[in-house]
């Protein structure tokens, strides 16, 4: 624009104020104007580089698995990456550190015990702590906890003055399930054990069939003594017993299996071949069917159990038939008899 010497003060004033950034007089100077090019080409480049620079920065903190959150000196969110958004289910909001426990459902590390304010670790970096690991609870809006670790510290520049704090936060959660997952997994194991121990133990026969084939899964020592020690699991019982045909059980083993209803049987005869080429030897037993039941209700399965009565019933037979002798024996004598018997008074006389 050429304007009058003396108007050129109050135009160049005007000019700046429209936003102009230099102002060339006339008559122009190569050098000035090649100089002044120069300056603005490589002033436009650094803000371009600045600005690339920013958007490289911006893709990095929105890739990156862990949550970094940072504020200005008043408290300010000016950084909520992608990922801290992702555990919280929420937006940066602009809220006073009193209020960013409570609107991004921060716990302790119990999972239960609100994080007071003063103890957000962003609030404990702004006021000047080092945080380091940091572990603590979130309960987003709208999904399961996550248990966070966070380490950070405030912000400070080349002169001393604070510009804010930054925190990050890794999630532990998938950590954490898993140690949770193997602990669960060793009391587990400890229960196994726990119980096979007993199941062995276990002064009554036991066993586990599976399927309506009733093959064995477990078999205990004592049923092992009652069938006479032979390779059963694995097998259905029609192949590991096949005396058993014919005498019943496997018929009641149907039942209960389709049914799913226990049986007991009292006293039942079964004979079985205790050696592979002895003869079948008669046990008298008592046991119980018990339908086992898989996590959707139906029978899987059946767990047998009982006592093998057969000794105590050999027994019983012994003294009623000695009981029987005597009684034979008292019948067939001629003369009178009788039986007395000895009281003491209480000095010990008779």
């Amino acid at each position: 624009i050429s304007v009058p010497a003396d108007e050129a003060s109050s135009v160049t004033e005007e000019a700046y104020a429209l936003g102009a950034v230099d102002i060339l007089t006339k008559p122009l100077m190569p050098a000035a104007v090649r100089g002044k090019v120069a300056f603005f080409i490589e002033l436009f480049r650094s803000k371009e580089e600045l600005t690339t620079e920013r958007a490289f920065l911006s893709a990095v903190l929105a890739s990156v698995e862990d949550g970094i959150v940072a504020c200005d000196a008043n408290g300010v969110l000016t950084l909520f990456n992608r990922a801290s958004q992702s555990f919280h289910g929420l937006p940066a909001m602009p809220l006073p550190t009193e209020e960013w426990a409570q609107q991004y459902g921060l716990l302790q590390a119990d999972g239960k015990t609100p994080l007071a304010p003063e103890e957000v670790p962003l609030a404990r970096a702004l006021a000047g702590e080092r945080v380091r690991g940091a572990k603590l609870v979130i309960a987003p809006k709208n999904g399961p906890l996550r248990t966070l670790v966070s380490s950070g510290g405030p912000l400070i520049d080349d002169h001393g003055r604070k510009l804010g704090a930054v925190v990050s936060m890794h999630d532990l959660t998938a950590r954490e399930e898993a140690k949770a997952a193997q602990q669960l997994s060793r009391e587990l194991q400890a229960a196994n054990e726990r119980l096979a121990a007993i199941f062995e133990q276990a002064p009554a026969f036991m066993c586990v069939l599976r399927g309506p084939e009733h093959i064995f899964e477990l078999v205990n020592d004592r049923y092992q003594q009652l069938v006479g020690r032979r390779d059963l699991v694995g097998r259905t019982v029609h192949e590991a017993l096949p005396e058993t045909a014919g005498q019943g059980f496997l018929q009641l083993l149907d039942d209960v299996y389709e049914d799913g209803e226990p049986y007991v049987g009292t006293g039942m005869q079964v004979r079985l071949r205790r050696t592979s080429d002895g003869p079948l030897e008669p046990r008298v037993v008592d046991f119980v069917y018990v339908p086992l039941r898989d996590a959707s209700g139906e029978v899987s399965g059946i767990l047998v159990h009982g006592v093998d009565q057969t000794e105590r019933e050999l027994a019983e037979q012994s003294m009623l038939a000695s009981k029987a002798r005597y009684q034979n024996l008292l019948e067939t004598i001629d003369e009178g008899f009788c039986l007395i018997e000895m009281m003491y008074g209480d000095a010990g006389e008779p």
